[in-house]
C-alpha cells in the first residue's frame, strides 16, 4: 500500500513537472521576437504598394518594417521623401539597404529621420532634393554609410538634436548649403569620405563643408574636406570634445575675401591631430575667438593664404610637433589675448618669404607669452625672419636666448632635413637634427606617443638621443623617422 502511493505522487509529480514545461515553453514562444523580414523594393517590375510582393516605392516598406527587418531596395530612381519614424532594437536594427544604382531624388528630403533609433541606411545615392538630402532629428543610434549625396538645396545631411550617429563612408558634393551640419548633438561620428563643392563662391551663398555648433564628444576621422566655398571644417557655439583627425582640408576657399581656413574651431577644448591643411584660402588650422584649450598635434600644414597654424584670443593653446611650410605669413602664429600656450617640437620652415604682412616662422604677441617655447626647428631662406616675439624680430635663435633666456633653449636652427619639401613630403631623412631629439613630455597627452601617421616613436641606432622625457628618442614635427626601426 505504501508503495502504492508513493508510485502515485511520483507520477503527480512527473504530470506537474511536464506541464510547467509545456508552459514555459509556451511562454517564451510567446515573446521570442518574430523573425526578421526581408521587405523587397522593386519599383521596376510588377510591384504593389501596401501589399508588397514586392513594394513599388521605399516609404511604404520602411512603414511595415519591425525591429530586424531589412528593406532591400532594386536599382532605379524613386521619387520623393522617404520618411521613417520606425525605430529598430539594439542588436536588431531596421536596415534599409539600396543595390548599386538605387536613387532617391527630387523630394523635399530624400531621407526625413524623425525620432528613430536603432535604423541603418547604406548604398543610397540621393540627388537633387529641395531641402536636405538626409535630416535625422531627435535621433539615436542611426547608422548612414555608403552613401552619396549631392546638388541638395539644403545641407546634404543635418543632424539636429541627436546622439550616437555613424557617418560613414558618406560622399557629399554640390550642396547649396552646408556639406555636414550637426548642432544640438553628441557623439556624432563622419568616418571616411568626402565632403567638396559646399555653397557658392558668391557674398552671402558661402558654406562650410562640415560645421559642428552646440555638439560635444564627437569625431570626424580619415575624411577628405576640400574645395569648399567657406572654411572646411568650423567648430562654434560652445562645441567641445570635438576631435578633428587625419583630415585633408584643402583648397577651402570664398574667392572673393581671405577668411576661408582648413579647420577652424571658435570654441574650447578642442583637437586637431595628424591632420594636412594646405593651399586653403587663408590658415591651415585656427583657433580663434574662444578656440582656448586647443590641441593642435601631428598635423601638416603649408602653402596656405595665411598661417600655418594661427591662434587669436584663444588662451592655453598646445601646438605640439607640427610640421609647418610655405604659408603666406608666419608659419605658426599666436596672438591676442592668448597667453599660457605650449609650442614644442615644431618643425617651421620657409614661411612668409614674401609679404608685408606677420613674419618669422614662429610669432608670439605680448600678451601671448608662453608656459613654454622650447625644442621647435626653425629655418628661413635668404636671411628671413625666425622669431618674432613680444613684438620685436629676431634673425637667429642665439640673439633670441640672448634677450629671452628660457626661450627655444633647446630649439635648432637648421634645415629640417624633409624628404621633398617641394613634393609636400615632410618625412624626415637619415641626419636630420629632428630624429631622437624632441621633448617627449612637454605635456602630458597620450596623442603624442605616436606620429601622424599613428607609428610608434623609434629609437634611431644612428643617432644620438638628445631629446628629453620618457622617450628621449621622439622625434620634432610630425612624422617619425624610421627607416632603422624595426
Amino acid at each position: 500500500m505504501k508503495t502504492a502511493r508513493a508510485t502515485a505522487l511520483a507520477a503527480r509529480i512527473a504530470a506537474a513537472v511536464f506541464l510547467c514545461s509545456v508552459f514555459v515553453s509556451l511562454a517564451a514562444s510567446l515573446f521570442e521576437p518574430a523573425s526578421a523580414a526581408v521587405r523587397y523594393v522593386n519599383k521596376n517590375t510588377l510591384c504593389s504598394d501596401p501589399a508588397g510582393a514586392p513594394y513599388c516605392s521605399i516609404a511604404a516598406a520602411v512603414a511595415r518594417a519591425s525591429p530586424g527587418d531589412t528593406v532591400a531596395v532594386a536599382p532605379g530612381t524613386y521619387s520623393g521623401q522617404v520618411r521613417i519614424s520606425r525605430s529598430g532594437e539594439p542588436g536588431a536594427p531596421i536596415r534599409i539597404v539600396a543595390s548599386p544604382g538605387a536613387i532617391v531624388t527630387g523630394g523635399w528630403r530624400g531621407f526625413d529621420l524623425s525620432g528613430a533609433s536603432w535604423v541603418t541606411v547604406d548604398g543610397f545615392t540621393v540627388e537633387r532634393t529641395l531641402n536636405e538630402g538626409f535630416r535625422c532629428t531627435l535621433c539615436s543610434n542611426v547608422t548612414l554609410s555608403n552613401v552619396k549625396v549631392s546638388r541638395s538645396t539644403g545641407s546634404s545631411i543635418l543632424i539636429s538634436s541627436s546622439s550616437n550617429i555613424v557617418l560613414s563612408n558618406v560622399a557629399i558634393d554640390g550642396s547649396l548649403n552646408t556639406g555636414i551640419d550637426i548642432t544640438g548633438s553628441t557623439n556624432i561620428s563622419v568616418l571616411g569620405g568626402y565632403v567638396t563643392r559646399s555653397g557658392l563662391r558668391s557674398s552671402g551663398k558661402t558654406r562650410n563643408g562640415i560645421r559642428f555648433s552646440s555638439t560635444s564628444s564627437s569625431l570626424v576621422d580619415g575624411t577628405q574636406v576640400h574645395d569648399n566655398s567657406d572654411i572646411g571644417i568650423y567648430i562654434i557655439n560652445g562645441s567641445h570634445g570635438i576631435r578633428i583627425k587625419r583630415v585633408s582640408a584643402h583648397h577651402n576657399a570664398r574667392g572673393y575675401q581671405r577668411i576661408a581656413a582648413g579647420i577652424e574651431a571658435r570654441s574650447s577644448g578642442n583637437i586637431v591631430e595628424s591632420c594636412k591643411s594646405y593651399q586653403n584660402e587663408d590658415s591651415g588650422i585656427n583657433m580663434r575667438w574662444g578656440g582656448s584649450d586647443g590641441l593642435m598635434v601631428n598635423n601638416a600644414a603649408y602653402l596656405n593664404g595665411d598661417h600655418g597654424i594661427d591662434v587669436l584670443e584663444s588662451p592655453r593653446p598646445k601646438i605640439i610637433n607640427n610640421s609647418v611650410y610655405k604659408n603666406t605669413t608666419s608659419g605658426i602664429n599666436i596672438e591676442g589675448d592668448s597667453p599660457d600656450g605650449y609650442v614644442y617640437n615644431n618643425i617651421s620652415v620657409d614661411n612668409a618669404l614674401s609679404t608685408w604682412r606677420k613674419k618669422g616662422e614662429i610669432n608670439i604677441s605680448n600678451s601671448s607669452v608662453t608656459k613654454g617655447a622650447n625644442y621647435n626647428i626653425v629655418s628661413a631662406c635668404c636671411g628671413g625672419v625666425l622669431y618674432v616675439y613680444k613684438g620685436t624680430t629676431y634673425y637667429s635663435l642665439a640673439t633670441l636666448r640672448v634677450a629671452h633666456p628660457g626661450v627655444e633653449t633647446n630649439g635648432i636652427q637648421a634645415l629640417p632635413g624633409w624628404v621633398s619639401a617641394s613634393g609636400s613630403n615632410f618625412h624626415l631623412t637619415a641626419g636630420s637634427k629632428a630624429i631622437d631629439s624632441a621633448k617627449s613630455d612637454a605635456i602630458s597627452t597620450s596623442e603624442i606617443s605616436r606620429d601622424a601617421e599613428h607609428k610608434s616613436r623609434c629609437n634611431d641606432s644612428a643617432t644620438s638621443n638628445t631629446g628629453s622625457g620618457a622617450i628621449s628618442y621622439m622625434d620634432r614635427g610630425a612624422y617619425e623617422y624610421t627607416s632603422s626601426c624595426p
